[in-house]
């Protein structure tokens, strides 16, 4: 039985952010390409990663905050 690759399940190609960019940009990009996670680069390194739990937490504090 050959074993499962990450090459054979995984999104390509990738999709990143910048740190700078909105959390509104995150989440419609998340809807738009129906993932849940994206890796966050910059001058081409990875930074970090943001999640849509991330996102939703981030807006949610924003709306109590209002």
């Amino acid at each position: 039985m050959e074993t499962l690759r990450i090459a054979s399940v995984m999104s390509s190609p990738v999709i990143s952010l910048e740190p700078d960019h909105s959390l509104s940009l995150a989440a419609g990009v998340m809807n738009l390409k129906r993932v849940r996670h994206l890796p966050v680069c910059e001058d081409g390194r990875l930074v970090g990663l943001i999640s849509q739990r991330d996102v939703m937490a981030a807006q949610a504090a924003e709306l109590a905050s209002a």
